[in-house]
């Protein structure tokens, strides 16, 4: 389950949005009791037009994890390089118009 969330996050990376709303679907459905996969799929619904499906699975992680915040994600970045960042920030901006907290 954990390799097929990796190939979905980086395919939002990359921009291939509707390919990552694939991958994470199926993510999901091989675990569906991994709650930050319910964060990116919220992004990849965002990303693909469809903002009123992207409310209910970020509710779901934030109802999981009502610890969890932009600066609490931030701190588990695993990269620090210019390119990586400048994608991730692009999520956060998802993340942020769908509700997470700062």
């Amino acid at each position: 389950m954990y390799w097929l969330l990796y190939i979905g996050g980086a395919q939002l990376h990359q921009g291939k949005d509707q390919a990552a709303l694939e991958t994470i679907r199926q993510a999901i459905d091989a675990d569906p009791g991994f709650p930050s996969s319910y964060g990116w799929l919220a992004a990849a619904y965002l990303f693909t037009g469809r903002e009123a499906a992207a409310r209910e699975p970020m509710e779901r992680w934030l109802k999981a994890v009502p610890s969890m915040t932009l600066t609490r994600y931030k701190a588990l970045e695993q990269s620090e390089h210019p390119a990586y960042m400048a994608q991730r920030s692009r999520i956060y901006a998802a993340w942020r118009k769908l509700g997470m907290p700062e």
